[in-house]
């Protein structure tokens, strides 16, 4: 299941030279999760020299406000109205594919990779209907709705993990991992140094791009249950939303003596996993990913009102390789998360293991297996 090297051979070098003006569109939903891969191909398409024409909704046009990148065609689908609720989807979706359908025809691309997402439907599912050739990427642990739906016709499809006993696979089917930012890409590099049992322990915090409301609910109580000693140990890094931003400061101010920073956005957010001596994090997709290349003790909180508990089927995949622990959100609570951060700070033995463990989870490559996927079937064309 892994990326074969194949040579490439001569006998089509005109119908590639020609090929090679076409850009290369890729279709992701709006969230961190499927834009920074998406991003991340993106950059080695370029470094080819191809051009790589992006397609999101609404979200990512927020996303790239101060991003050098900006989306080719914004896809934006409404499944729910004030006053028509879900009646309004079935019409959008189809206005959203023949605006696809339209532009496809315009741009007339090579080719097109889905990275999952309700909007990254429409431009794939347009571009298999143009019988232009489409590789589909997967961060998840197993196909969500999208990428499922489209799988039938597509070319190749890319696997963040190796897919389960229960997954029907055929040859089209190749485990490249999932793509991360370059900087992120470079921690593969680096050696995890444990924390001094006297030093400061550096904890780093991430709950997805818009930060997590459990985690300022949370570490505050858990970090007061800790012996003073070991609050001054602490040095929280903390992604939380903009709303919550006074309410958690007071929390960790007014009754703990831990240092905390907290932040709406961690950027470069591998300037903070380098230091980082634990993570706590949800189980998104490119969380694990990032995680898994930086080689950091990790404890994992799935997110338990995710869609068809893809974070939870994420958190799993690791924990099955020991690499990681887990807690369920259901049953998270201050004192438990004390016993956890206590038993970390005082013997971090375990740390260095799940760090060295967690490692086999990496795969750097990822963006570049991903595009590889792509020049196979232009290959074949």
């Amino acid at each position: 299941m892994n990326i074969k090297d194949q040579s490439c051979g001569t006998s089509r070098a005109n119908a590639s030279n020609i090929d090679a003006l076409r850009p290369i569109v890729l279709s992701s939903g709006g969230t961190g999760g499927h834009l920074f891969p998406a991003l991340s191909v993106a950059d080695e398409i370029e470094a080819s020299g191809r051009t790589a024409l992006l397609v999101t909704d609404n979200r990512g046009v927020l996303f790239f406000k101060n991003h050098k990148k900006k989306p080719a065609l914004v896809c934006t689908i409404h499944r729910k109205h004030w006053l028509f609720g879900r009646l309004v989807y079935p019409f959008s979706l189809s206005f959203q594919i023949l605006k696809c359908f339209i532009w496809l025809k315009k741009v007339k691309p090579a080719a097109v990779i889905g990275f999952g997402g309700y909007p990254s439907f429409p431009c794939t599912y347009a571009a298999q209907w143009l019988k232009i050739p489409t590789v589909l990427h997967e961060g998840n642990a197993f196909l969500g709705k999208a990428n499922r739906t489209l799988a039938p016709k597509a070319k190749r499809i890319g696997l963040s993990f190796p897919p389960s006993e229960s997954t029907i696979i055929d040859e089209r089917y190749y485990v490249t991992g999932n793509p991360v930012r370059s900087g992120i890409r470079e921690l593969i590099s680096e050696t995890y140094q444990s924390p001094d049992i006297k030093g400061d322990f550096q904890l780093l915090l991430i709950g997805g791009s818009q930060g997590a409301k459990i985690f300022s609910q949370l570490l505050p109580q858990a970090v007061q249950k800790l012996s003073p000693k070991l609050q001054k140990r602490l040095v929280i890094t903390q992604q939380c939303r903009e709303p919550l931003l006074n309410d958690t400061q007071l929390a960790y101010g007014e009754q703990t003596n831990c240092r905390v920073e907290l932040k709406t956005f961690l950027s470069p957010i591998e300037n903070y996993y380098k230091k980082a001596h634990l993570v706590i994090a949800r189980a998104g997709a490119s969380t694990v990913a990032e995680v898994s290349i930086a080689g950091k003790p990790t404890l994992l909180v799935p997110f338990q009102g995710s869609i068809e508990g893809d974070q939870a089927q994420n958190a799993a995949q690791l924990m099955a390789g020991n690499a990681v622990w887990v807690m369920r959100e259901a049953s998270l609570n201050p004192d438990k998360l004390a016993v956890f951060l206590k038993e970390k700070m005082e013997k971090p033995e375990s740390l260095t293991e799940k760090a060295t463990l967690i490692r086999t989870f990496a795969h750097p490559k990822a963006a570049q297996n991903v595009w590889k996927l792509v020049k196979d079937i232009l290959e074949e064309s």
